[in-house]
């Protein structure tokens, strides 16, 4: 279509007396013309006056020629909408296809229905594991936040201004945890990755310095705060509203009066995997020898669920020590509940979006539909992307215990472990007491303890369990060994930590979700890492160790002195407490050390539970 004839019949039309008529008549021209020539153009002001003449058309008109014209500018209206939406949708559905993360996915459907100018604020929340994960469509954005920042020093505007041009986009839809890694890589290290998350720190360190890196990078928990005040503030009070009144007829939506104003909500559901479910807890059942229990749980899976009952597991699989046992119940309980995985929340329409008869009308219900549709393929196909993952990881931990039964035990108790320190760390952080701890022993506060959150400890438990990954391209001969191991032996044996580390950094370079994957062939590489520097296989010593491996090292040594093996006695937590406590700066971290010398009681428990 000719913009010389688009602005035409645009200008005819506001020179009319803009009836009804005049408007049927404009819009088959365009839905004509666009028809002839396949082009795309934004329409949202005509749209809008659609939209308002709709809601003065009366359904009770008494005159057969206002019915006949109602008709068929419904019928116009209904056929553009139509067309308009579906170039919107298809230019979704292909991005879905691709590798671009959810976070920019969103992004630009967002602008992409807001362009339709029928609502002012359309925000998209992602859930994981039940809680609002990220917050996408309101008005705080972290590449506005760094920008705002960086204002506040002495630095050339146009630097600034260049540097949010090139990385607004990434900066937009990268996690917090991605940058926080890249900061420790790029800053703390010195040696960057060849990726965007890297790039964005060398560009900042570029045109500022490292003290302003380090204060950009600790006012990431400031910018975390705000974006969970709009989630505590609005978002979590309204879905606590949710449910009162169903909109059009379906629970696609529903309506909340909330503070005076008026939103509509969507909530995204699917149904989990509970084959996979069911099948990856047989696996760990038979790694445990539980094999008769196993084939017992294989058989009812796959005949009919419905058998599987409380009664039932109580009856068969009484067996099973407690925390398999109550992990069995807990996978029962929800076998068949649906998993919410995002709300959609549309406010602030810019037209009067209800008819004459209080019904919103078709151009919006036209519009709501779309955009749910459009929403729960993005979230469900990244959350099914992940879930492969997930079940991808969960495959290499199984290898890797299958090998060696005591290997299995370990992992798991080495998980409880590194979560008690964890937890305990940002128990530290939020009492203000950190601090405190890093210069009593000597070390500067720009160090990185405190890139410590939720998310961190999330990505950092999950990973914990690949730790030995590398294990499994070690021969059996010297992996499960009675007697101590030859020098040649032990040599051999720490290549562990490179082959984990290869293995996982392969999954890395196509995963669209990398944190907990990079803190994972992280961990496998450096826990073997010593404070002192004397430790393998690259010899890093100090704060060059990541805080990840600093943490799981000083678990995985306890677990591993409690453990009796052909060659060494068992030691007692006593005789484990006190070894730890004295490399405490030569072998370990110091902070974790006294971390850990505070919790020490948790690890003698979780020993004796596992």
């Amino acid at each position: 279509m000719k913009k010389e004839f688009l602005e035409t019949i645009i200008s005819e039309y506001n020179q009319s007396k803009k009836s009804t008529v005049d408007l049927l008549s404009l819009m088959q021209l365009v839905a004509s013309s666009l028809e002839g020539n396949g082009v795309d153009i934004k329409l949202g002001e005509i749209l809008r006056e659609v939209a308002a003449e709709i809601v003065g058309l009366s359904t009770e008109s008494s005159s057969l020629k206002h019915k006949v014209v109602e008709s068929s500018t419904r019928k116009a209206i209904t056929e553009y909408m139509l067309t308009y939406l579906q170039n919107i949708e298809s230019n979704i559905i292909n991005n879905s296809k691709t590798k671009l993360r959810l976070q920019q996915k969103l992004k630009k459907m967002i602008f992409d229905y807001k362009n339709t100018n029928y609502f002012q604020e359309i925000i998209i929340a992602t859930v994981t594991d039940g809680l609002i994960d990220s917050i996408y469509g309101d008005d705080c954005s972290l590449s506005g936040f760094i920008e705002d920042l960086l204002d506040t020093f002495d630095i050339d505007k146009s630097k600034i201004n260049k540097f949010i041009d090139g990385y607004r986009e990434a900066l937009d839809s990268t996690a917090i945890t991605d940058l926080k890694i890249a900061f420790r890589k790029t800053i703390l290290e010195k040696t960057p990755d060849d990726d965007v998350f890297c790039d964005i720190w060398l560009s900042i360190q570029k045109i500022t310095n490292n003290e302003i890196c380090f204060k950009i990078f600790n006012s990431f928990n400031e910018f975390k705060a705000k974006k969970q005040s709009i989630s505590d503030r609005f978002i979590t009070p309204l879905l606590r509203e949710e449910g009162k009144n169903n909109l059009f007829g379906n629970d696609k939506y529903k309506v909340v009066f909330f503070n005076g104003m008026e939103y509509f909500i969507g909530t995204i559901k699917t149904f989990e995997d509970n084959d996979t479910k069911f099948e990856r807890f047989i696996t760990k059942l038979k790694s445990y020898d539980y094999k008769n229990e196993a084939e017992m749980l294989h058989i009812y899976i796959t005949s009919n669920m419905d058998l599987l009952t409380d009664e039932i597991i109580n009856q068969k699989f009484s067996t099973l020590p407690s925390r398999l046992f109550d992990e069995l119940l807990e996978l029962n309980d929800t076998k068949f509940i649906q998993a919410t995985i995002g709300h959609i929340i549309v406010s602030n329409p810019t037209v009067n979006i209800y008819d004459i008869n209080g019904e919103v009308n078709f151009v919006i219900r036209m519009l709501f539909d779309s955009i749910y549709k459009m929403s729960e393929i993005l979230l469900i196909n990244d959350y099914e992307f992940q879930e492969f993952q997930k079940e991808m990881l969960i495959t290499l931990q199984q290898i890797s215990q299958l090998r060696d039964i005591e290997t299995a035990h370990h992992q798991d108790r080495v998980t409880i472990y590194t979560k008690i320190l964890a937890e305990a760390i940002l128990e530290k952080k939020e009492q203000g007491k950190l601090s405190e701890i890093i210069l009593n022993n000597n070390l500067l506060l720009d160090s990185d303890y405190f890139i410590i959150d939720k998310e961190y400890i999330r990505d950092l438990v999950y990973s914990a369990s690949l730790h030995d990954l590398g294990k499994v391209g070690i021969d059996d001969i010297i992996l499960k060994s009675p007697n101590k191991l030859s020098d040649e032996e032990y040599n051999h044996m720490k290549k562990h930590t490179i082959f984990g580390n290869q293995r996982l950094s392969s999954i890395v370079k196509i995963s669209r979700k990398k944190s907990f994957l990079i803190l994972a062939a992280g961990l496998a590489e450096n826990h073997h890492e010593r404070w002192d520097g004397k430790g393998y296989p690259n010899g890093k010593k100090g704060l060059e160790i990541p805080l990840s491996a600093r943490i799981l090292t000083v678990a995985d040594v306890y677990d591993a002195l409690r453990i009796k093996r052909t060659y060494k006695r068992n030691f007692s937590h006593k005789e484990a407490f006190e070894y730890i406590v004295s490399q405490k700066g030569v072998q370990f971290d110091p902070v974790i050390v006294d971390i850990f010398i505070e919790n020490a009681k948790l690890f003698d428990e979780a020993f004796k539970k596992n």
